[in-house]
């Protein structure tokens, strides 16, 4: 009997923290661990975190117990010569200039797939060393992943990557499986009260997911309605000092993070992303998947490689506070309308289901070696 040949795949990770660039970095590991012609070792440069909870038992994780990502390096070298794997893929800015330097610092010679989850113009925590570390980076890999089309064309300007190395794949979701979940969860009460409408909206609390605007454009609404923002994060006293201050108190909930978010999106009137900048938008499909009516800025890049507006979500422009503010009544007011979001964008969900697009990543990454 032949035996089938693997390919060694080191997939890293600078931490387990409960975000979307994680949840989907587990997501593709967790179903790629499902094939046999794959080996697959996980590397986190620490461990801690909500996200640890996602990895499956069966995964082979190592953790570097690296107090910051930079202090990971020499360990992710040691890694790599120890495992001798046949191809390196990493995700985020900061994780990939540390596994370019950790493959070339080896005395191994594997294949480098780098993921970039999000625009690097839109930012405005990026310096210029790490701005030239991350084109760098990028020219070292044999392989560039954009997460949309937007983050594929800055990479492509600004990087100076060559157009035959980079390639766009949108985030996978497992929509099938939130399907389900919602479904389950319809059938028990909503984990908040749902006397009046309810907005939800979910995100690490930081710059980049403005729920200040968010707040800001609930404050004007006509229609009497409840406000919940799921996630934790550094902007939490601030935000609630505006809620405060807008007298939202009774109006606005912030629970921090929860394990089964379609519980409560199941449940939902309307959610609203409200981003300064995204790379793909992954909570969008997955709102979508629960069945709510979805409202999203129109910011750099990823909900309008998603919705198409009017059809199965609305885009509003990014900062407009008063445009969110009119739209969220607009769909608050309409159950016609609400229905039609809901159904077209459940549909649309489905082209980011799991199992399809982790095969185009798993041919993406062999296509590399």
């Amino acid at each position: 009997m032949t035996m089938l040949s693997q390919t060694k795949l080191l997939c890293f990770l600078s931490d387990l923290d409960g975000g979307g660039a994680q949840r989907t970095m587990v997501n593709i590991v967790n179903q790629l661990a499902n094939t046999p012609d794959l080996d697959i070792v996980f590397v986190v440069a620490h461990c801690r975190g909500a996200g640890q909870q996602w990895v499956d038992k069966n995964i082979r994780l190592i953790d570097l117990a690296s107090p910051r990502l930079r202090s990971s390096l020499f360990k992710l070298v040691k890694v790599i010569n120890t495992e001798k794997p046949d191809i390196v893929f990493s995700t985020m800015l900061d994780s990939n200039v540390v596994a370019t330097l950790a493959t070339r610092l080896s005395r191994q010679s594997p294949r480098l797939v780098l993921r970039e989850t999000n625009s690097h113009r839109a930012r405005n925590d990026l310096g210029a060393i790490r701005k030239q570390l991350a084109g760098w980076a990028y020219r070292q890999a044999d392989r560039v992943i954009a997460l949309s089309n937007g983050v594929a064309d800055e990479i492509l300007a600004d990087c100076k990557v060559k157009r035959e190395s980079l390639l766009t794949l949108p985030n996978p979701v497992d929509v099938s499986g939130i399907k389900e979940k919602a479904e389950k969860a319809r059938l028990n009460d909503a984990p908040f009260s749902a006397k009046e409408p309810t907005i939800i909206s979910v995100g690490r609390l930081t710059t980049q997911k403005n729920f200040d605007l968010l707040i800001s454009a609930f404050s004007q609404l006509k229609t009497k309605a409840n406000l919940i923002i799921l996630g934790e994060g550094p902007d939490r006293k601030t935000l609630e000092a505006q809620v405060e201050r807008l007298h939202l108190v009774d109006r606005v909930m912030m629970p921090g993070f929860v394990k089964t978010p379609e519980a409560w999106l199941s449940h939902a009137d309307l959610f609203v992303l409200s981003s300064r900048w995204e790379g793909f938008g992954h909570v969008i499909v997955e709102a979508m998947a629960c069945g709510a009516a979805v409202i999203a800025t129109d910011c750099p890049h990823g909900p309008r490689d998603i919705i198409t507006s009017g059809k199965n979500g609305i885009l509003v422009p990014m900062g407009d506070k008063d445009t969110l503010s009119r739209s969220m009544d607009e769909v608050l007011q309409s159950k016609p309308l609400r229905d039609k979001l809901s159904a077209e964008g459940s549909r649309r969900a489905e082209a980011f289901e799991l199992n399809a697009i982790v095969e185009r990543y798993k041919e993406a990454l062999l296509g590399a070696k």
